[in-house]
């Protein structure tokens, strides 16, 4: 009997072999892991998805996936290896067959079940996932027990074909998932009608003077615009609360069940004794039901009725794939033929072009979404203290940031001087970007390929950026792996820089130092796995490369105390920014649950077959230069991180703003496959590059018309930010008012509508004198945490004070209503001044405790 340890077929000896079986096969041998991760996977989802997919279902599934399913599929195809070893030594073929038939296996489960919505529409969820559960081991099955049978008949067939056949596979099974199908079932117009309350501890009625014709009240729903106006001309008493859904009837249908509906047609119309609702589509869609009839009354929770997206149009993809044709001819292995430029002159000429793509002089700004920064900003810039008497949901290091921006340079503090600061911080991101792959590749057409379809993908699928979808989020992690990339690993100097980097992301914002930290330990921890010294020495270099990073989070988090206690005379509280990570994240606000067949997938793949591909790469060498692998590994990690901000707001259209790290990837593996001219066959390298422009071909020709409308115009068409003025009267006259009133006082307590009120605080210099930077976001923690920081706010307010608000007392949310309740319990008021928006009051004598509310406005 042999001694333990020494037996042929111990465990640790099959183990050895496998892994030696495995390295003769890789490119099989990484595809297999992949077809059987994603068999995992569809498991996962189907165990999770009984009734439907939840946020925190979401959640679960990520956090059990990343770590369970990679070393499940390699443990499951070192098992098919051992069983190559053992009972088909003599089938050359064996990995190959096997992976033939599983992609045989995928495509007919999704022909069968997602046929092309032109064709006939069909329902998919979760469950869908059934079939496929026992179809996929049954297949296996029957092809290991078909190869010990019919051998030599099934290896007959021509390799190259095979080869050739599985990219087409897969571009054939991602097109299910790519979103171009369109949505798998009608979504609902959400609920629109806004309701508005008295005064907190207030009950009884308003006086509102209206006029004809002008605009009350608006607002964007999903894919509608919602517009009311007045339909009465005078002064008329309402009761509150005021739900605007109360006596308004359903007066007009402008369009039929299936018919399609272009951006600003109107869809419907309401009238009621006071308003008359106009309901306008802001992007094609098509009206598939409707939930209510001609003179039927509106019912808040009720909505309007069902719609999608317009089909496409099939020969978007027939133009696709036909396009791609063109590479077919072109050896993916040919050398390139060098051009007679120098290459600092194509650098430049690149970097020249996205300026010139970016840097519109007509741009398109949001003020519901720059107030949320530019709020805080211009708090900060009078006197206020992030984390003290300021509330910001998009983090601290990263306002402050903003701030000294617009202190240090000449650019005025506005919405179009945001909008300015917003595009040179994008051409700066797109062109490191380029400058990365460039670096790491050694190849230009490849950087070149990554920007164009980066451009398309990020930028030019958006009707507009938004501040919080941009560099401002997303952009350190790109700097860290551009350090990482060209430093040397011995300078004690590189070494500093990212941990002062990672220190800075620990301030900036939580998602955005969660990017950063995922980044840098998947850099390091993976240069550490590809180099050859043992264990021992990888244990130790571990300390540095986990203490650095601590010991600068910890400086750079007491720095931030000490500033903001010198500046503030307090230490900062941070609730304030971390109350709203729990409304988003615990408390499942905002949230849009996941869908089982949409373009997530897509991104879970190619990360998943990256890792697969990295691990691979670093069983088969050690050296101590591990080459772009480390770089690789970093930003695979960076897109996986990236992920969960889909998965906290799961809107398709929030994977555009995420796939920059899966642009680079795709890149990065096609370029080396094709360079790796040992272990990748031809045929795959042909297929596999046809595969890649088809789908990038889709990707620019669905872009193309928004291409044209983003594409700057010749002459400008709004006010610099240097000649800018307000955008609505109300907030020129409370301006005026201001100059006139309080012109020496940096806090001054204004209550106009809730943009308006930013944007006045903004242009007049002022900040408001309670903890109000943006009403909206200050009233998130009222309504949704039950944090009412603004009425136990010392405020400081004396007699003499002046108080500006608005004549549309409606307009006003919650929290400012609750303030200005506050402020009449504690004073009278004797009015001084006012226009046709706004009026100006000045505190007297402070409230006795039983009077009445006579004198209030």
């Amino acid at each position: 009997m042999p001694e333990s340890g020494t037996a042929p077929n111990t465990f640790s000896q099959q183990l050895a072999n496998a892994l030696t079986e495995a390295r003769t096969a890789p490119l099989l041998f990484v595809l297999l892991c992949f077809v059987y991760g994603a068999y995992l996977f569809a498991g996962l989802i189907y165990f999770f998805s009984s009734e439907g997919i939840s946020e925190a279902e979401e959640w679960r599934i990520f956090i059990i996936g990343w770590p369970l399913i990679p070393p499940a599929s390699v443990a499951i195809v070192l098992f098919i290896a051992h069983l190559k070893c053992t009972r088909y030594a003599d089938t050359g073929s064996f990995y190959l067959i096997l992976l033939a038939f599983n992609a045989l296996c995928w495509i007919g489960y999704c022909t069968y079940n997602f046929s092309p919505l032109w064709l006939y529409d069909y329902d998919s969820g979760p469950q869908a996932l059934g079939p496929l559960l026992w179809l996929v081991p049954l297949i296996n099955l029957c092809v290991l027990f078909a190869l010990n049978r019919w051998a030599p008949s099934l290896v007959g067939y021509r390799e190259k074909v095979a080869y050739a056949s599985l990219p087409i596979a897969a571009l054939c099974v991602g097109i299910n998932f790519s979103g171009f199908l369109g949505p798998l079932e009608p979504l609902p117009f959400g609920s629109f009608w806004i309701q508005i309350d008295p005064p907190e501890g207030k009950s009884g009625s308003i006086t509102r003077i209206m006029e004809k014709g002008a605009h009350f009240h608006s607002l964007i729903s999903g894919p509608l615009y919602i517009e009311m106006r007045s339909r009465i001309s005078g002064q008329v008493r309402i009761d509150l609360p005021w739900n605007l859904s109360t006596g308004s009837r359903l007066s007009a249908w402008h369009f039929e069940e299936e018919e399609l509906i272009e951006p600003s047609q109107v869809i419907a119309e309401f009238e009621s004794q006071f308003l008359h609702t106009t309901i306008r589509a802001r992007s094609p869609i098509q009206l598939i039901e409707k939930k209510y009839q001609l003179g039927e009354e509106a019912d808040p929770t009720r909505s309007l009725g069902s719609y999608l997206n317009p089909k496409p149009n099939p020969w978007i993809l027939y133009a696709a794939l036909a396009l791609a044709l063109i590479v077919i001819p072109w050896s993916p292995r040919q050398t390139p033929v060098p051009l007679q430029i120098p290459p600092v002159a194509i650098d430049c000429a690149i970097l020249l072009a996205i300026a010139l793509c970016i840097l519109d002089i007509t741009p398109t700004i949001d003020p519901y979404h720059y107030n949320y920064y530019l709020g805080p900003v211009n708090d900060i810039l009078n006197g206020k203290t992030m984390l003290v008497d300021i509330n910001c949901q998009y983090g601290v290091g990263i306002v402050y940031f903003i701030a000294l921006i617009f202190e240090l340079l000449p650019i005025p503090l506005n919405y179009q001087g945001f909008s300015l600061v917003l595009n040179i911080l994008l051409v700066a991101q797109y062109a490191l970007v380029y400058l990365l792959v460039r670096h790491v590749l050694e190849s230009r057409p490849a950087a070149i390929t990554a920007l164009i379809l980066a451009l398309a993908a990020t930028y030019y699928s958006q009707e507009y950026t938004l501040p919080s979808t941009g560099p401002l989020r997303f952009a350190i992690p790109y700097v860290l792996l551009a350090i990482l990339a060209v430093r040397d690993r011995n300078n004690p100097r590189a070494r500093i820089t990212v941990y002062a980097l990672i220190g800075l992301a620990a301030l900036w914002s939580f998602e955005t130092f969660i990017y950063t930290l995922t980044t840098y330990l998947c850099v390091e921890c993976y240069a550490l796995l590809r180099s050859s010294h043992g264990l021992r020495h990888k244990l130790r270099h571990l300390v540095p490369l986990l203490g650095g990073p601590c010991i600068t989070i910890a400086f750079c988090h007491l720095a931030l105390a000490l500033f903001t206690y010198l500046r503030a005379g307090v230490w900062p509280e941070w609730d304030h920014y971390f109350d709203y990570i729990f409304l988003y994240s615990t408390k499942g606000f905002g949230q849009l649950p996941i869908e089982a067949w949409h373009p997530w997938a897509l991104y879970v793949a190619v990360y998943f077959l990256s890792l697969i591909l990295l691990l691979y790469k670093a069983l088969s060498a050690s050296s101590n230069d591990a080459g772009p692998y480390p770089f690789i590994a970093g930003l695979t990690g960076l897109g996986i991180a990236q992920f969960t901000y889909y998965l906290g707001r799961s809107h398709p259209n929030n994977l555009y703003h995420i796939c920059i790290p899966l642009i680079c990837l795709v890149v990065f593996w096609l370029v080396s496959m094709q360079r790796d001219t040992r272990r990748v066959p031809l045929a795959f390298a042909r297929s596999a590059t046809y595969c890649f422009f088809a789908a990038a071909c889709l990707l620019l020709i669905s872009v193309g018309s928004e291409f044209a409308t983003r594409w700057p115009d010749s002459a400008p068409t709004m006010d610099s930010p240097w000649s800018a003025g307000p955008s609505h009267t109300e907030v020129s006259e409370a301006m005026s008012l201001i100059a006139h009133y309080a012109a020496i006082e940096d806090h001054i307590a204004l209550f106009l509508d809730p943009d308006r009120t930013t944007e006045t605080l903004m242009l007049s210099r002022k900040s408001h004198l309670f903890p109000l930077s943006h009403p909206p976001q200050d009233e998130l923690l009222l309504h949704h945490l039950g944090q009412d920081r603004v009425s136990l706010y010392d405020h400081g307010m004396q007699a003499g004070d002046h108080l500006f608000f608005t004549r549309d007392r409606p307009s006003l949310n919650g929290i400012q209503l609750a303030t200005l309740s506050k402020i009449y319990r504690q004073f009278q008021f004797l009015y001084v001044d006012s226009t046709k928006h706004v009026y100006v009051t000045r505190l007297i004598t402070p409230q006795p405790a039983a009077s009445s509310q006579k004198g209030q406005p």
